[in-house]
Order: structure tokens, then C-alpha cells, then sequence
């Protein structure tokens, strides 16, 4: 095996952790939405990323309809933000009634 294949399948499976942390992340507070950046600290505390910036992960996730993404503000403190909820479908993969190669659970 060459050097960036090895590279390749190493970052696979890394994205796949990262996905389904997000996921168990997100089940704790079902049904409520998080927002992005509590599971962007999360993910960091974790060691599981360097970089806070997660959206690639929140895009598949979203994409293929396991999270909703929300926009958020709070007028009173003159923020904004994203939050990020589970889907019933995302559910189903946690509890195993469908798989996602993608994922890793």
C-alpha cells in the first residue's frame, strides 16, 4: 500500500468517528437542538479535531437527512449561531435499524 492511499483510508476513518460522536453527541440532548459549537468543543475536548471548524462533517450529516441544521439567534445578546438536531433517521442509525458505511457508531 502506498503512502497516500494509506493516508486516505486514515482520514476515512477518521471522519467516520467523527460523524458518530457527533451523532451520540446530539442523542444526549434529543430532542433538543445544540448548538454547533458546544459539539465543535466537544469534538476538540475529545481530541477528535484540531480545527473547529466542522461543517464538512455537519454537511454529510445534514445531507443525508440524520441532522437538521438550524439557525439560531439570540436577540437579547445580539448573536447568532447554528444548532444542530437529530432526525428520526438519525435515530434509526443510532439504534441500528439502518447502517451507514459512512458513519461510524
Amino acid at each position: 500500500m502506498d503512502k497516500n492511499k494509506a493516508v486516505e483510508e486514515l482520514k476515512a476513518i477518521e471522519a467516520k468517528q467523527i460523524r458518530g460522536f457527533m451523532l451520540k453527541l446530539l442523542e444526549i440532548t434529543h430532542p433538543q437542538p445544540t448548538p454547533s459549537s458546544a459539539i465543535s468543543a466537544a469534538l476538540v475536548q475529545n481530541g477528535l479535531v484540531v480545527n473547529p471548524d466542522i461543517s464538512r462533517y455537519v454537511s454529510y450529516l445534514e445531507d443525508k437527512g440524520y441532522i437538521e441544521v438550524k439557525d439560531v439567534a439570540l436577540k437579547s445578546l445580539r448573536i447568532g449561531g447554528v444548532a444542530l438536531k437529530l432526525t428520526p433517521k438519525g435515530i434509526d442509525l443510532l439504534e441500528g435499524t439502518i447502517e451507514d458505511p459512512g458513519v461510524d457508531i
